[in-house]
């Protein structure tokens, strides 16, 4: 067999799995439960929303301080076959947390911002 082509899957499973994770955060196709949140007041829900997002940016930055020390850890060691830095490996969860950390940014102002809409409306 070729040597280098269980690797390189390997890696590109590791690079589909996070592109796919922001894809579905992105368009809230995560799985979730909202037996809860279906059963509050609206004002309640965005506030369950809101904390949702915190709690989800909190875990994005441990995440993010955990891929910068294995970057960092790992900038001497390299791949066995292909000889690919393994910090670049590890660098892909250093971009996952930034694009989703953004992505929870936007989507925590948005609640905002309907709050802010719905506020003004009912003036």
């Amino acid at each position: 067999g070729i040597s280098w082509s269980v690797e390189l899957s390997q890696i590109l499973f590791l690079v589909i799995v996070f592109f796919g994770a922001i894809q579905a955060y992105k368009d809230n196709s995560h799985i979730k439960v909202d037996v809860l949140i279906t059963k509050v007041p609206p004002i309640w829900q965005k506030i369950l929303a809101v904390a949702s997002n915190v709690i989800i940016f909190i875990v994005i930055c441990i995440v993010f301080k955990g891929s910068l020390q294995l970057v960092k850890e790992n900038t001497v060691m390299s791949t066995p076959v292909l000889g690919i830095p393994q910090s670049y490996i590890y660098s892909i969860g250093l971009f996952l947390s930034v694009c989703l950390g953004a992505l929870t940014i936007m989507k925590t102002i948005a609640i905002f911002k309907k709050v802010d809409a719905q506020a003004t409306s009912e003036e």
